[in-house]
């Protein structure tokens, strides 16, 4: 029989829902210093019990997995609107477009802009995983690669 999720694991599964939550509802706040306090309120614990428990659990900071989070949702966004670059990054609450591109790069080895023309180039499969040595599928370019059922 499988054991429940300790307290720590569903502490750091609700951070990471609200994390999520405001990803979608309020972005801006998770770039402002007013993230750790909008967490704490959510959460009803301090921001340095969260943190340390997240660190433990997941093995990153809660800045680290937040950056990690909304590059996510950039690729996202690049992937499946044609949402200029610009207005992406105010859509995740990125006040400074530099501040994001370098975000991005960090996390995907090229620029938001790089990697939208290599997807619109079907060089950069968006299912792999960025700096995967597999090409996609249908280097041909007839549409995206498809799965198995068709």
């Amino acid at each position: 029989m499988l054991d429940p999720l300790s307290s720590q694991q569903q502490l750091v599964e609700q951070i990471k829902l609200t994390i999520a939550d405001l990803l979608v509802t309020a972005p801006a706040q998770l770039g402002s210093g007013h993230f750790s306090r909008l967490l704490s309120t959510r959460l009803n614990h301090r921001y340095a019990f969260l943190s340390d428990a997240f660190s433990t659990m997941e093995g990153c900071n809660l800045e680290l997995y937040v950056m990690r989070q909304r590059v996510a949702a950039a690729q996202q966004l690049l992937r499946d609107t044609l949402l200029p670059v610009g207005r992406i990054a105010r859509q995740l609450g990125y006040s400074n477009l530099g501040h994001r591109s370098r975000h991005f790069q960090r996390e995907v080895g090229i620029s938001p802009s790089a990697y939208r023309r290599q997807l619109a180039e079907n060089l950069l499969s968006p299912l792999l995983p960025a700096g995967s040595e597999e090409g996609p599928e249908d280097v041909g370019g007839a549409g995206r690669t498809r799965g198995p059922d068709g």
